[in-house]
């Protein structure tokens, strides 16, 4: 009946949620935002000390905004732009509480009469307008602040009296939600309210076990800023079911490890710009794609960016006809057990037609390396492919200066750059996410990560675990194979490899990954600018060392299973689980080379329903594709 009515608990779970783990982290935000050293210090220990007056005044503990910014000793014109400050950055960080607004939609439907109580030291007034910033409209608003100085508040159970007054219905005819078991629970029953003890997001995604609970733990004990940030907007999503019911360990994986590694890429390269003064990034593919689309969603506007057509088939393979043989082990990898055929090898790297060469097997790699030194007329199998392809990397730098161009890829061993380098005839600056101790080096190299093999457990714990840093900066589209002139104008235009079952497989995975890595940077990208940059890759590389060595079965059984190829060329793929082995897992013995087997066979279940769900939306895929696999009879 419209007599009764529902009452809510404004902040934390009910009605309005803030993107950070703790109520200081908004102080720790003004201090960086607004450039106020020590702020957050003297923020927390001037609402104490306000308290502390309150409970000396008037036996209250509560307080309000103007008595705690009376407490800094600031001209009142200084306090009210500090109280503005404050409110602008709480409005900021506040989103609809999922199932707090579910009951206050079922309330005004049903006719009920909606309250929101507080026990903020906000006002009731500027409550009520944050409450409307986020499209929550109720009947009344109660805020403890405003009652302070009869010590009426919700600790005490004073205001649910009161609040049931203002709605003129008794204490009986309300049922009051709240996430505080003393205040929303014990006191509002003893004033007669019906109550319901409600959590909170954080505590919901701390008890998760079907998250990675040691990972989420670890950016709680770094107490940041940053950490603070990532963990409210996971709880944030978590809350809203983002991540999925059933559960999608894919969507977890990339919006929580890839998002974050994704974000301390792009603040290295903010970071890499300003101090270098560099005006244009050159995206080198595949990776390039993905990372210009989580530029674009993050909204980098710090230089230009291009992506460049770049495989390390296309980048290495020209060299061989300037006779720079350090490329050939990465061409021609040493396999175990393998016999070394020409034709096929020049074959996988799509230098064919080999007719007029003549062939040449061999089960000795250092016997076959000799013969490509010695024997292989480079120059008539390559052609013009070294001057085409340099004149269009110039074509992309265009009139930018050369030590204002910054190359950007995921990075390892930087076999593409220093090809690049060799091609061009000048240095570059690179930015990566990381590179190992035996990658090409030169003091214009930067990583974010780890950079040249340091620090060294880092390097180590993460390269055990590179195939799935890769999967986050993998991208759907076909590898090039070289550059060609094309037409009259002679405009550049890539030669790409021809798709097959394995690409689409591991692409379905793919495009799922870069939506949940995106969102997640819009996510973050409003309080990013109050992120440091070591910070922010120091939680990346700690969670992903968890992950590294200590993933979920869920994590591990689906993110291994995705298909991989390390091969230069047209190689053949197997599951990441192939050489991702925590040891924290029984992993199965090796498998064979994959360009020996290369077999895949992914969850048939998982990858329809990822394949289908584009379509037909995702409860309609996943009953379809348990359908079709004989999960419903």
């Amino acid at each position: 009946r419209k007599e009764s009515s529902a009452a809510s608990d404004v902040y934390k779970r009910q009605l309005l949620h803030r993107l950070v783990a703790s109520p200081h982290d908004v102080f720790h935000i003004i201090e960086r935002r607004y450039g106020i050293g020590g702020f957050a210090e003297r923020r927390i220990q001037a609402e104490i000390d306000a308290r502390s007056r309150g409970r000396s005044r008037f036996g209250s503990e509560e307080t309000s905004i103007g008595e705690i910014y009376e407490s800094f000793g600031l001209s009142e014109s200084e306090a009210l732009r500090g109280i503005e400050r404050e409110i602008d950055v709480e409005r900021s960080l506040l989103r609809p509480s999922p199932r707090g607004v579910a009951i206050y939609k079922a309330a005004k439907r049903l006719g009920k009469i909606t309250i929101a109580v507080s026990d903020m030291y906000l006002s009731s007034d500027v409550i009520r307008h944050l409450l409307e910033c986020n499209g929550i409209f109720v009947d009344f608003v109660m805020s403890s602040s405003d009652h302070r100085q009869q010590n009426i508040g919700k600790y005490n159970g004073k205001i649910f009296p009161i609040a049931a007054q203002q709605c003129g219905v008794e204490p009986g005819r309300m049922i009051h939600f709240g996430d505080n078991w003393q205040s929303d629970f014990v006191q509002a029953t003893k004033a007669g309210l019906a109550a319901i003890h409600m959590t909170t997001n954080l505590h919901e995604l701390f008890t998760d076990t079907r998250l990675n609970l040691h990972s989420i733990h670890l950016i709680d004990r770094a107490k940041t800023p940053e950490g603070a940030v990532v963990l409210g907007a996971l709880a944030h999503r978590h809350a809203h079911g983002y991540l999925g019911l059933p559960f999608d360990e894919c969507k977890a994986v990339s919006y929580f490890y890839g998002g974050l590694v994704a974000l301390g890429l792009i603040k290295r390269i903010e970071e890499v710009v300003a101090r270098h003064g560099i005006k244009k990034l050159l995206l080198l593919t595949r990776d390039g794609f993905a990372i210009a689309d989580y530029l674009s969603a993050y909204g980098f506007d710090a230089c230009s960016y291009d992506v460049v057509y770049s495989s390390r088939r296309m980048c290495l393979v020209p060299l061989l006809t300037r006779k720079e043989w350090w490329v050939l082990p990465m061409l021609f990898p040493k396999r175990h057990e393998a016999v070394y055929d020409l034709h096929v090898e020049l074959q996988r790297l799509n230098l064919a037609p080999v007719a007029n060469i003549t062939n040449f097997v061999t089960e000795d790699w250092d016997e076959f390396v000799r013969h490509l030194e010695s024997e292989v007329p480079w120059e008539t199998l390559i052609g013009d492919e070294t001057d085409v392809y340099r004149d269009y990397l110039r074509s992309v730098i265009g009139a930018t200066p050369i030590d204002a161009v910054a190359i950007v890829d995921v990075g390892w061993g930087l076999n593409s750059h220093r090809a690049i380098e060799s091609i061009l005839g000048q240095r570059l600056h690179g930015i990566y996410c990381g590179t190992h101790a035996q990658a090409y080096h030169t003091d214009l190299i930067d990583g974010s990560l780890f950079l040249h093999g340091q620090p060294s457990e880092r390097t180590e714990r993460l390269m055990g675990a590179v195939e799935v840093l890769e999967l986050f900066f993998s991208d759907a589209s076909p590898s090039a194979i070289r550059m060609e002139r094309r037409g009259p104008e002679g405009l550049f235009s890539p030669v790409l490899h021809d798709r097959d079952p394995e690409d689409m497989s591991r692409d379905i995975y793919v495009r799922h990954v870069q939506r949940g890595i995106r969102t997640f940077l819009q996510d973050v990208k409003p309080f990013s600018g109050e992120m440091d940059t070591s910070v922010v890759t120091d939680l990346a590389a700690e969670v992903m060392g968890n992950i590294a060595v200590n993933p979920t079965p869920g994590e591990y059984g689906t993110i291994g299973k995705i298909p991989h190829a390390r091969e230069i060329g047209a190689s053949r793929h197997s599951p990441i689980s192939n050489w991702w082995r925590p040891p924290s897992h029984n992993a199965p013995p090796a498998r064979p080379d994959p360009s020996a087997s290369g077999d895949v066979k992914p969850s048939l279940r998982v990858a329809a329903r990822l394949a289908v769900s584009a379509l037909l939306g995702a409860k309609n895929a996943r009953y379809l594709t348990r359908f079709v696999t004989g999960r419903i009879k």
